[in-house]
């Protein structure tokens, strides 16, 4: 446990030191002045009302900037946003809120819109707290209009959907390169809003500014890991007659080699400093030692861990990375047991010894843990709280102990 608790110190201090990212970009005023600035880049996953900002690198004063002076911003060639005054439908898709109006509930609001694709015609989306909206603009791009899409109860409780959406582009992008079908079966996706601007934009022969590429998006990866814990266990019984005795014993620390597979899905937000968890490896501890009772006693523990996590990344540059993680495993033995010998008592049949086999059970613990990234590759220190390896036996106490350093690489 003070592993543990040592550890806890180290990751709740790192934080503070972790690094804050003012990206060069510029802002524009209501009077039109374009300023030059350092903003910090927190990659929104909700569309923003108010921005944080330096003059420049010398410039340690942050400073903020809210909807009310800002008429765009941008920061480098990955984000980039505008304000309108503009219409906004808000109806959510949950099910428990639907409601029987079909047409869009209006409201008047001053929006910073994040800009996806930019040409003849503008793309722009609008997340909110559990829904998203698309707007499109023309000609000298002042006004943004919403494209509409909503979910709503039709008669018998059917729910039904507004896709007035498809009749606003197919008005919009009027082409001989689309037809009516280009639009009949288009669905509310970002993806397919952009493939279908784009397109109309490159048959009108303008420059394309196309952001969504640069900005957050999830990624899966896929890592296979090495590594090694160094663990010991220590096994004490209470009960003279279930367990063959009152002894206990203590195994030495050894090193157990592991190794396993991880996949890691970063989150699309918070410029990808988040990503989730999932682990398998494979890891064997086999030793024997002298009880106290000077009784021999072995233990073979085979186990295929399972492990879900978080992972919080503090970048340093673009090449590499600090990082923490935690979460539970859940151990799976396969033909482990402990093992001991004991004589035989004064009413059981014959003289000699009894061999005591004892399974291990299943068990789930804590871990914690602090590494280090560089590109494709991954070192870190592991810390693992203690595993109760025969939770069923109330008068067999476990600890199976353990800390240990992995290496892993991303082969995608």
């Amino acid at each position: 446990m003070k592993k543990l608790q040592y550890l806890f110190f180290i990751l709740f201090t790192i934080p503070s030191f972790g690094q804050i990212n003012y990206d060069a970009g510029y802002i524009i005023n209501n009077n039109g002045i374009k300023a030059e600035c350092l903003i910090r880049n927190v990659a929104w996953q909700n569309n923003p009302t108010e921005i944080e900002f330096r003059l420049n690198e010398d410039d340690k004063k942050t400073k903020i900037a809210n909807i009310a002076d800002i008429k765009e911003f941008s920061i480098g060639n990955s984000y980039k946003y505008k304000r309108f005054n503009t219409k906004i439908d808000k109806s959510n898709s949950e099910i428990a809120t639907l409601s029987s109006e079909k047409n869009p509930i209006w409201k008047d609001e001053t929006l910073l819109l994040k800009v996806l694709v930019e040409g003849e015609v503008n793309l722009y989306q609008y997340i909110g707290n559990g829904y998203q909206r698309y707007f499109i603009s023309t000609g000298n791009h002042e006004k943004a209009e919403q494209l509409i899409y909503k979910e709503y109860y039709a008669q018998n409780n059917v729910v039904t959907e507004n896709n007035a959406f498809k009749q606003q582009l197919f008005t919009t992008l009027k082409s001989d390169k689309f037809t009516a079908d280009d639009f009949k079966d288009l669905p509310y996706e970002k993806q397919k809003i952009i493939d279908l601007i784009i397109k109309y934009n490159t048959t009108k022969n303008n420059q394309i500014s196309n952001f969504a590429p640069k900005q957050n998006q999830a990624k899966t990866n896929f890592k296979l890991q090495l590594g090694v814990n160094y663990s010991d266990i220590e096994i004490i019984s209470t009960s003279e007659f279930e367990t063959g005795g009152i002894y206990s014993a203590t195994f030495p620390k050894k090193p157990v080699a592991i190794i396993g597979f991880e996949i890691e899905y970063i989150l699309p937000i918070n410029q990808k400093k988040w990503s989730l968890l999932f682990s398998t490896s494979f890891q064997h501890y086999k030793s024997e030692t002298m009880a106290s009772n000077n009784a021999p006693i072995s233990i073979d523990y085979k186990t295929i861990d399972i492990l879900f996590g978080v992972r919080h990344y503090f970048f340093l540059n673009n090449q590499s990375a600090i990082f923490i993680n935690g979460g539970m495993i859940y151990g799976s033995p396969f033909n482990s047991y402990s093992k001991r010998e004991r004589q035989k008592y004064s009413w059981e049949e014959g003289t000699g010894t009894i061999e005591i086999k004892k399974e291990i059970e299943g068990n789930a613990y804590a871990y914690i843990g602090l590494g280090y990234n560089y590109h494709k590759y991954n070192v870190e220190l592991r810390f693992n709280s203690d595993r109760e390896l025969f939770k069923s036996d109330r008068k067999l106490k476990s600890s199976y102990s353990s800390f240990g350093i992995l290496f892993s690489y991303n082969f995608l």
